[in-house]
């Protein structure tokens, strides 16, 4: 190998310790002596060597464990789950040799704070962007250079949100009515230790028709309408982040209405029929009337409004009865509920 000169330290019986320049092959070669053996230039006999005593002379070699759940990266996102610890080897001549003379302790310091021993487990101090610094002592006062990391700690669940689309009046909604399941997630930590989510992995939901048991977990599509017959329908709904945060699931109730109401025209008096056909004056009211049929287990969202039209004209919104002139015509009219 590489010439590694080296400054050993060592003693013979009952003498007090030296130290000698030496490579790293003089040095192993002192592990099993032979008869004779050079130590920087001096001939020392076998019968003189009472004692050789090595000490290290690298500092330990300290790495950061970062356990599950974890998302890598230059910020290495974690929660308050994610076990966190300092493993440390200590090494003798050789960077990675591992048969140094042993670890006294790690030491660690958070967002600038001054080197403390750890203290298992290693925590953070709260949500948010953290800077780690980390070393490790041998037995022998020999310290590592500190090594750096940046931790993100996401605790916080996603926030999902269910919009829907007209038609729709209070809890009532259609067929036609576009239901969105839209979730963030938020920043975590506050001041300058926030930073952005981990971000959203997943959205579920399920859907209660009536008094029936819940229907299964879906995830897709988040864009989606409700159809059946008309009744009490529930919406749970909640979302996981990439680092199995879960939010509590909420719920929303809304009735579905797609049954179209019913109108009906009636002529008042004075009126006559003439085969089969009502003959009014033109003082005689005509009313229509509209109703949005409704049941217990299945509420109307109501009328909305009522339109007719006399012989192809124009559209009108019915207000009250009104009268017709004197003639013949045909009455088109219709009604609309509060969901469309």
């Amino acid at each position: 190998g590489a010439d590694l000169s080296q400054t050993a330290v060592y003693r013979f019986a009952g003498a007090d310790w030296s130290s000698a320049s030496i490579t790293a092959q003089e040095l192993e070669a002192l592990a099993a002596p032979p008869e004779s053996f050079a130590l920087t230039g001096q001939v020392f006999s076998p019968a003189l060597f009472a004692v050789f005593e090595r000490v290290d002379v690298l500092p330990p070699r300290t790495q950061l464990v970062i356990g599950e759940p974890k998302i890598p990266g230059e910020e290495t996102y974690v929660s308050s789950r994610t076990f966190l610890d300092l493993r440390a080897v200590d090494d003798r001549l050789v960077g990675g040799d591992g048969i140094g003379l042993g670890v006294d302790q790690s030491e660690v310091s958070i967002d600038r704070a001054t080197f403390t021993t750890l203290v298992r487990p290693l925590r953070l101090p709260g949500g948010g962007r953290h800077a780690l610094k980390y070393l490790s002592v041998d037995v022998i006062g020999k310290r590592e250079e500190p090594h750096g990391a940046v931790l993100v700690l996401d605790d916080s669940p996603p926030i999902t949100q269910l919009t829907r689309s007209t038609p729709a009046f209070e809890s009532f909604i259609s067929p036609r009515t576009a239901l969105r399941l839209a979730a963030r997630d938020p920043d975590a930590g506050e001041g300058g230790a926030r930073a952005i989510g981990s971000g959203v992995a997943r959205t579920g939901y399920r859907v209660t028709v009536g008094t029936q048991p819940p229907g299964p977990e879906l995830s897709s599509p988040l864009d989606f309408d409700i159809s059946g017959r008309d009744g009490f329908r529930a919406i749970e709904f909640r979302s996981e982040d990439k680092l199995g945060n879960v939010e509590e699931a909420s719920k929303v109730e809304l009735f579905l209405d797609g049954t179209p109401p019913v109108s009906a025209l009636a002529a008042g008096e004075p009126k006559l029929p003439v085969f089969g056909i009502e003959v009014l004056r033109s003082t005689t009211p005509i009313t229509i009337t509209a109703r949005d049929p409704s049941s217990p287990d299945s509420p109307a969202a109501g009328v909305s409004k009522v339109v007719f039209r006399v012989d192809g004209g124009p559209e009108q919104v019915y207000s009250a009865p009104f009268p017709l002139p004197e003639g013949v015509f045909v009455i088109d009219f219709y009604a609309e509920d509060l969901v469309g």
